[in-house]
């Protein structure tokens, strides 16, 4: 699993601010790359990961958070290689 993976999985399948179409904002979410590479490698659970993306969204970026949204996400991330 890379970076550049994981980065491209936050940005066309999490994308909570709507930004995956504007090629300016590529870099938007490579933040919480490490983050979620950590959990990974840790092998976290679905619903941990889920829940720190959720926190991301209403901690970092004001919004009210995407359960549903995050544990496709999640799911998706767990799918990569270690």
């Amino acid at each position: 699993m890379t970076r550049e993976t994981i980065d491209s999985i936050l940005l066309w399948d999490w994308d909570p601010i709507g930004i995956a179409d504007i090629s300016l904002a590529r870099d938007e979410y490579q933040n919480y790359t490490k983050t979620l590479q950590s959990l990974l490698a840790q092998r976290a659970q679905k619903e941990m990961i889920a829940q720190i993306l959720v926190e991301i969204e209403r901690n970092e970026m004001g919004l009210t958070g995407d359960l549903p949204r995050a544990l496709r996400v999640a799911e998706k991330l767990l799918k990569l290689k270690p």
